[in-house]
């Protein structure tokens, strides 16, 4: 899951314990950032399946089936602490947009 950028140098255990909490306890806000700034609307369920040094990538399920949707990091994370506030930010600004 990690990249060569040397911006984005996490070990695999940090990004498998975040993909894991998002996806034990943050599955509603997974779907609301795959909807909003994701532009995938209509998706019904999503989980966190990557995360990037491009972003975080999910699975979405959609009535046309699974879709791969990526969203883009507002800066690249280079701690654990930056990629909770990315995904506050995420959660944030998706929940302040209308759906």
């Amino acid at each position: 899951m990690s990249t060569d950028s040397p911006l984005f140098d996490f070990d695999e255990s940090v990004l498998t314990a975040v993909m894991d909490h998002m996806n034990s306890d943050h599955r509603h806000d997974s779907l609301s950032i795959v909807r909003v700034l994701g532009a995938t609307p209509h998706a019904v369920a999503a989980t966190v399946a990557a995360i990037t040094a491009e972003g975080v990538a999910f699975d979405a399920d959609t009535a046309e089936g699974k879709r791969r949707v990526t969203v883009a990091w507002a800066e690249v994370p280079a701690t654990r602490a930056d990629i909770r506030h990315e995904l506050v930010r995420m959660t944030n600004e998706s929940s302040e947009s209308p759906s």
